[in-house]
């Protein structure tokens, strides 16, 4: 572990601050409830790690491994996970991060491939280009009894993907989703109103009961996708028409 000259640590153990982490490895038993603050982490290795329960405030984590590690319940709050000079974004495949909350952080160009995000919050972050597919936001309650609980709000997804991904109930609203990929996805009674919808694409996906008020739905592509039930507001009927190519006179 390697500290930079001005860190300081505060008397609590649980509480890190200002200190520089490079090439530390984690055990995979930690203390839970640690505490960081204004901390650099730099090809640290995560990897089936246990920080349930963390909390980190202005933190960077610039190529770090965290594959299969526990942080269910941490918060991140002002972290940035991307790397400029190698344009990459963290690697949160096989982690859970069930009810972990992510606010105003960079999450751009994350993989959350078969991760366990059941619960999750993201507000006010970047997550361009960000990969969801196979991420698992569902609770299995029995076979046949299944249910989604996210809260993805207020932040940049641009080219993110979601192809199908069950984000039923989910909300999902005031976000830039543009270009974004929903193919296949089951977004049943999900909210996605108040936000930028231009040229997403959600083809074969089902927006049964969904809600679109007040949304950009420019070029959204909804070629096959269930809208029985969709909810949006007057003044998009003219424009939700138009997708389907009927002109009002």
């Amino acid at each position: 572990m390697s500290c930079h000259p001005w860190c300081h640590n505060s008397k609590d153990n649980n509480i890190i601050k200002n200190t520089q982490f490079i090439d530390k490895h984690w055990p995979e038993e930690n203390p839970s409830g640690l505490e960081f603050e204004n901390c650099h982490f730099i090809n640290n290795v995560f990897a089936s790690a246990e920080f349930n329960e963390l909390k980190a405030y202005r933190c960077q984590f610039i190529n770090c491994r965290f594959s299969h590690a526990n942080f269910s319940y941490a918060l991140f709050d002002s972290c940035s996970f991307y790397d400029v000079e190698t344009d990459t974004g963290p690697d949160f495949s096989y982690v859970n991060l069930k009810f972990a909350q992510f606010l105003d952080c960079d999450l751009t160009q994350a993989n959350f491939k078969h991760t366990e995000l059941f619960g999750i919050t993201i507000k006010g972050c970047k997550v361009l280009a960000g990969k969801f597919e196979q991420a698992n936001f569902c609770n299995r309650v029995s076979p046949k009894v299944i249910f989604a609980q996210a809260e993805i709000t207020q932040s940049i997804l641009r080219f993110s993907r979601f192809s199908k991904v069950y984000l039923a109930q989910c909300n999902l609203s005031e976000n830039d989703f543009t270009e974004a990929d929903f193919s296949f996805a089951n977004c049943n009674e999900s909210d996605f109103s108040q936000c930028v919808l231009n040229e997403a694409n959600f083809s074969q996906a089902s927006l049964e009961e969904a809600e679109l008020q007040g949304s950009d739905i420019s070029n959204i592509d909804l070629t096959g996708c269930k809208l029985k039930g969709l909810i949006i507001s007057s003044d998009q009927a003219f424009a939700f028409l138009k997708l389907f190519g009927i002109e009002v006179k």
